[in-house]
């Protein structure tokens, strides 16, 4: 019986051995499997990478996108090209300075100005349209300021025929005032 015994013992670690022997061969098979997988998502993004056309203002031309002119004429006519002097200084509060603030004969609408002082969000001018091709110069705020130097942010906006606006972007200036 004892003999019994010894072959029952033995006959159960031989089955734990070939489990061990399983078990390195199941995680290289699933380890194999990812790799493939990771291999073949980097394979594809590769290879299918949208194109940059910089001629178009930097449109992604994708499969969704090629050949939708509307859309590419929609970024065009939203672009805002922008000519200002980045610090405009006033000999006082109330004067004319040397402002200078232009709407390019590239965008596509009349271009509108809105000053903001950057510490207090304060509207220091508010400009009226500006026709393409047009520009306002050497121009006074409408609101007083006190001598100092004052960070500020120029919201330039596009505004249809009705006055709307279509399209914002935003630069930041100086502005000086002397006395």
């Amino acid at each position: 019986m004892a003999k019994q015994e010894a072959d029952s013992i033995d006959m159960g670690s031989g089955n734990e051995g070939k489990k061990k022997r399983k078990l390195p061969v199941i995680i290289g098979v699933i380890v194999i499997i990812v790799a493939a997988v990771v291999a073949g998502i980097l394979l594809y993004k590769h290879f299918h990478k949208p194109e940059i056309d910089s001629s178009k203002g930097g449109i992604v031309i994708s499969e969704d996108t090629r050949g939708n002119t509307n859309a590419q004429q929609r970024v065009a006519e939203g672009m805002i090209t922008v000519k200002m002097t980045p610090v405009w200084t006033f000999k006082d509060g109330g004067s004319a300075g040397n402002g200078y603030v232009a709407n390019s004969k590239s965008n596509t609408a009349p271009l509108k100005i809105t000053v903001a002082l950057s510490e207090t969000g304060e509207v220091v001018l508010d400009s009226d349209p500006i026709p393409i091709g047009s520009c306002i110069e050497n121009f006074a705020l409408n609101k007083e300021l006190e001598k100092g130097t004052y960070p500020a942010v120029v919201t330039h906006s596009t505004v249809d025929e009705d006055g709307n606006i279509t399209n914002s972007v935003r630069t930041e200036i100086t502005i000086e005032v002397e006395n």
